[in-house]
């Protein structure tokens, strides 16, 4: 990789996307199959084969481990990885947005079948009371046929409004069952996305601090960048892992470099 092409970070990044990508794209152009678009996860994630290894990198990434070409590797697969976590969280955004907009549909269909239950009971208690009307010999037996007549055919109608709003009421509450069982499936799939994103940010850190344990600037930046990179995934350094050879104030030497670029 050409230091040309890496993009220096403000406080919460280390690479633009279209520097990661095509620093991707360099690894290994056919990459088997790898997407030319980075919103798509690689294929790695979607068939749960990417075993976030060194080894597993070295053959993956298509580069020779015995041709000198080991610092070249890693950064490789650090930007695999920051590429991975990415990917994954865009993921995560998207099912969350999903997940949330399904959530406020529901409220508002549990608002119109409250709603419509309000109108079926309005009219059940006008047929009911009809009913007693037309039942009682001094009201409905008194009431000329035709008025008698006119009087039934509007309950009637009345109920088959009743009916068909009752059915109506029936489809909603299917429709929020179905939402409900997909809020709980996006649910069991965000679930995942945080375990395997927890699982990146895990083998970030552990090859931070190798590269930290070994005094291994891999981006030629002096090993402040990794004190950056361990702070961008928020977490604090362990600072055992610290290179022994580093005496105490070459250490607060570091620490405040990290700091003072953070704040810049």
């Amino acid at each position: 990789v050409d230091l040309d092409d890496k993009v220096k970070l403000n406080t919460k990044m280390y690479y633009s996307l279209p520097a990661l990508q095509a620093l991707a794209t360099k690894v290994k152009p056919n990459y088997s199959g790898a997407q030319k678009n980075v919103e798509v996860a690689t294929p790695f994630i979607h068939e749960k084969k990417f075993l976030l290894q060194t080894a597993y990198a070295k053959s993956s990434i298509g580069l020779n481990p015995n041709a000198g070409d080991e610092k070249q590797l890693m950064m490789h697969f650090e930007i695999h990885l920051e590429l991975t976590s990415q990917s994954l969280q865009r993921v995560a955004e998207k099912k969350k947005k999903k997940q949330e907009l399904i959530r406020s549909k529901n409220t508002e269909l549990m608002k119109k079948i409250q709603s419509m239950d309000a109108v079926i009971r309005n009219l059940a208690s006008i047929n009911e009371g009809i009913t007693k009307k037309l039942n009682d010999p001094l009201v409905g037996g008194k009431l000329p046929q035709q008025q008698y007549t006119s009087i039934s055919m509007d309950k009637y109608q009345r109920g088959i409004d009743i009916n068909k709003r009752k059915t109506e009421v029936e489809k909603v509450r299917k429709e929020i069952h179905d939402n409900i069982f997909q809020i709980a499936s996006l649910e069991a799939k965000l679930n995942e996305l945080k375990k395997e994103i927890k699982n990146i940010k895990s083998q970030q850190l552990i090859y931070y601090h190798t590269l930290l344990s070994e005094g291994r600037d891999v981006r030629q930046e002096g090993l402040p960048w990794i004190i950056k990179a361990i702070w961008y995934l928020g977490a604090n350094v362990n600072l055992s892992k610290l290179p022994k050879f580093l005496s105490p104030t070459s250490i607060e030497y570091i620490f405040k470099y990290a700091k003072l670029d953070v704040k810049s």
